[in-house]
């Protein structure tokens, strides 16, 4: 067992969110992993395994792939679909794998990333199922499209230059299987050599305020 082992199971259980059951099942059942093991034989876990294991929960719960197709492709030996749409080459491809993802996707608020021009380049599972559509449809959709149209100006200065923060912006959102009002805290980050913008979105009407 290596140095960089450094994870139970039950640590990866919390940190994916998948339950000690799911994980072993797809060790023996699929091949998904091949885990390290102490002189006590019990399992420990590399951060990168930790992420696989996100990899292919998302592409199995969010993007619709059979579990054999997602481990084949987190493990890079099946082709991705690719999305050749002028606004999908201009953007920033989505991270699977990232561990804000495993965070976001437990918090009940709605989480946008928005590249410079207020296209969507990331987005929690909260704000996926609000509006209806896979992660991979929702990439470089318009954040202001989210929007009650009477609300949609007042959306556009979230990603207004000079960009800057715009805490607790309310605004009234229209989604699918969602509607209601919103405090969105936005505020730009930096991300290499790129300014994104990312909201998180608090639902009002759980804090007693009549929409």
């Amino acid at each position: 067992m290596t140095a960089a082992s450094e994870f139970t199971i039950g640590d990866v259980a919390a940190m994916t969110g998948l339950s000690t059951h799911t994980v072993r099942a797809w060790e023996r059942r699929h091949g998904a992993l091949v885990p390290a093991r102490n002189a006590a034989r019990q399992r420990r876990y590399t951060r990168a395994e930790v992420e696989f294991l996100l990899r292919v929960k998302h592409l199995t719960r969010v993007a619709g792939r059979s579990l054999k197709v997602a481990i084949e492709e987190a493990s890079g030996n099946a082709p991705v679909e690719q999305d050749n749409s002028a606004s999908a080459r201009a953007l920033p491809a989505p991270s699977s794998g990232s561990i804000w993802r495993s965070v976001a996707d437990y918090l009940p608020f709605l989480i946008a990333i928005l590249d410079g021009r207020g296209a969507i380049v990331d987005a929690n599972i909260s704000l996926i199922r609000a509006m209806g559509r896979t992660r991979r449809e929702v990439h470089g959709m318009r954040f202001v499209d989210l929007i009650d149209p009477h609300d949609r100006a007042k959306a556009a200065r979230i990603y207004r230059r000079p960009l800057q923060p715009h805490p607790d912006w309310e605004l009234n959102v229209r989604l699918p299987s969602l509607t209601g009002l919103y405090a969105f805290d936005c505020r730009p980050i930096r991300e290499g050599d790129q300014w994104l913008i990312a909201c998180l979105g608090r639902d009002l009407s759980q804090a007693g305020v009549v929409v």
